[in-house]
């Protein structure tokens, strides 16, 4: 008799515990191949967003502190992926197109990450729940730091690709 009344219990307990969150890994070579993929005229945010896919595995009304964690996880790798793209843009270029690339990379990160800010106000202004603000404000942060990634990535990949000025 314990045993069938156990085995609900624990389907019960199973069932209410929160969804642990899927371990993002932004793997360079995967981004790299879906870049070569994506002709240079496409969205190459795609690329980003393909990176976040374990992300987006939780339904934001269901696991949004999951979702948020995932991407809180995801942001610090694509830094650490821009960190080693600079270094090799660093000794590839000559120092004056190093230096441009150095700078566009700041203000891109920094316009980006102001967007993300920017809606986090909107969203709080609207009325949005905190957490449903505080994933999209993690979403926005992580593809904000990929998008510099990607951009990064395409520089001396494509034929006439170089430093923006």
């Amino acid at each position: 008799m314990a045993l069938r009344m156990g085995i609900p219990l624990i389907s019960l307990a199973l069932w209410a515990c929160p969804v642990m969150a899927e371990e993002v890994v932004i793997d360079r070579e995967s981004v790299g191949t879906c870049l070569q993929e994506v002709s240079s005229a496409a969205d190459p945010g795609r690329c980003v967003t393909a990176a976040h896919e374990s992300c987006f595995l939780y339904p934001p009304d269901e696991a949004a502190a999951s979702a948020t964690l995932c991407f809180r996880e995801a942001a610090p790798q694509w830094g650490a992926l821009i960190a080693e793209r600079m270094q090799a843009l660093q000794a590839a270029l000559p120092a004056d197109g190093y230096a441009a690339v150095q700078i566009n990379a700041r203000y891109d990160l920094l316009a980006n990450m102001l967007q993300c800010e920017r809606m986090t106000a909107l969203s709080e202004a609207g009325g949005m729940e905190a957490d449903l603000r505080t994933l999209q404000q993690a979403r926005c942060e992580a593809t904000a730091s990929g998008l510099v990634y990607v951009r990064l990535a395409r520089i001396g990949a494509e034929p006439d690709a170089g430093p923006e000025e």
